[in-house]
């Protein structure tokens, strides 16, 4: 497994009647643009960026699941693509695309 570069989780919401900020333990992660005027998303889009190392986290859990407990070389299509999936997420997720 690779080593995570990123700031480690977990990260939350942190709203302020100024702000909507992306925080960790070790320190602010991003303000998310529309803290003045909130739409339908922008409070959403908060969560699933403090979501991101849990995210990954599962990610990575569940490739080594399947990989490991399920004989997905029998050319099962639906695993297939689910294993693409999950590696096409953790590439992105890490710059490895």
């Amino acid at each position: 497994m690779k080593t995570t570069k990123h700031t480690p989780g977990p990260w939350a919401v942190d709203l302020t009647p100024s702000a909507i900020n992306v925080d960790s333990d070790m320190g602010g992660i991003c303000q998310v643009f529309g803290a003045d005027n909130p739409d339908d998303e922008t409070i959403p889009n908060a969560r699933l960026i403090a979501a991101a190392p849990d995210l990954l986290s599962a990610c990575r859990m569940a490739l080594g699941d399947i990989t490991q407990t399920v004989n997905y070389d029998e050319g099962d299509p639906q695993t297939l693509a689910t294993v693409a999936a999950i590696e096409a997420a953790i590439a992105q997720a890490t710059g490895e695309e």
